[in-house]
């Protein structure tokens, strides 16, 4: 690429090239990375590039060897958090060889449309397309593989569970979740998560208030330990242990903590249900009672599902609840 080319002429080609590159790195070796991340890897490494291409002239030519090579490197290294040295020699094969591939595929497009080499912007913008068009299929082809995988999913592990507390009864469809792994101290066993609006069909309406004043709560406790950590600490008569149990016992709302990526010692509202249901196909997989854990997040951004089974959902006997 030559240097006199459009700052975005370069950013986009050399993007492309680099998220194809980087889709079939992850796709071999690092299959949880998510597709955003791929993302901002390809712009790392295109703004990388055209950094790189600004000091032709300006160093010699062995410290400019250097300096690719470790930008490469070091981009591989951030983007697939790779800790051990055995996944670096894979890491850096496997991009190498997709890099040379790369390069024979985009020289023989070239050729096909008679560009022997991308020495004018009329042609460069032709074999920029061809690059384009190629992470573009790729792109789309992935989409189709992730819904395929996604109704799959759905189909396999998706069921129906009908809930029953204080004489309100619900159905719902939920899906069972392995990685559910949220445990109640009240009852010892695993918490099925429900969304707020679905859990508003369990609830009494003091139910309802009750959980908007915990959720607000929970609001200002979040903005109170941001303030902490800029040394804006304010100080607080703290609740005694008992009295706040005591609290939850009488309510019979119940406070969750969990942790997940992103979020350390979160907490939602839980009230107990008298039965929960889980049936696939009309067959009853197991009937117990439980903690519901009543979430704000949507818990599927296509709306397939509302409710989160525990991995022990399935292991439960009916003798062991203890409520």
């Amino acid at each position: 690429m030559k240097t006199e080319y459009p700052f975005l002429f370069s950013f986009l080609y050399n993007w492309a090239a680099d998220y194809i590159l980087l889709l079939f790195v992850k796709k071999d070796l690092y299959p949880e990375i998510k597709n955003r991340t791929i993302l901002i890897g390809a712009s790392a490494c295109s703004l990388s590039y055209i950094l790189w291409e600004g000091t032709a002239g300006k160093l010699p030519p062995y410290c400019r060897i250097i300096l690719k090579w470790f930008l490469i490197f070091s981009i591989l290294y951030i983007l697939f958090k790779i800790r051990s040295v055995k996944k670096i020699g894979k890491t850096i094969s496997l991009f190498l060889c997709y890099l040379f591939l790369m390069g024979g595929a985009v020289s023989f497009f070239l050729s096909c449309i008679h560009i022997k080499t991308v020495g004018g912007r009329k042609t460069a913008w032709k074999a920029m397309a061809v690059i384009w068009f190629s992470a573009g299929v790729i792109f789309l082809w992935k989409m189709k593989k992730k819904k395929e995988n996604a109704t799959q999913i759905s189909k396999t592990y998706t069921y129906e569970v009908r809930i029953s507390r204080k004489g309100r009864k619900a159905v719902y469809k939920g899906i069972y979740d392995s990685g559910n792994l949220l445990v109640s101290q009240i009852t010892g066993q695993g918490v099925c998560i429900i969304q707020k609006e679905q859990a508003a069909k369990l609830l009494l309406t003091k139910e309802k208030s009750e959980i908007e004043q915990i959720y607000i709560q929970f609001s200002e406790e979040k903005e109170e330990k941001k303030r902490e950590k800029n040394g804006k600490k304010k100080q607080q008569i703290e609740q005694p242990l008992w009295r706040m149990w005591a609290k939850q016992f009488q309510t019979g709302i119940y406070v969750l903590q969990y942790s997940t990526i992103g979020k350390k010692n979160a907490k939602m509202p839980g009230v107990m249900a008298e039965e929960i249901v889980v049936l696939k196909d009309g067959e009853v997989l197991t009937r117990t009672k439980g903690m519901l854990g009543i979430s704000q997040e949507e818990l599927s951004e296509t709306k397939e599902f509302f409710v989160l089974l525990p991995n022990d959902i399935f292991d439960r006997e009916e003798s062991s609840n203890i409520l």
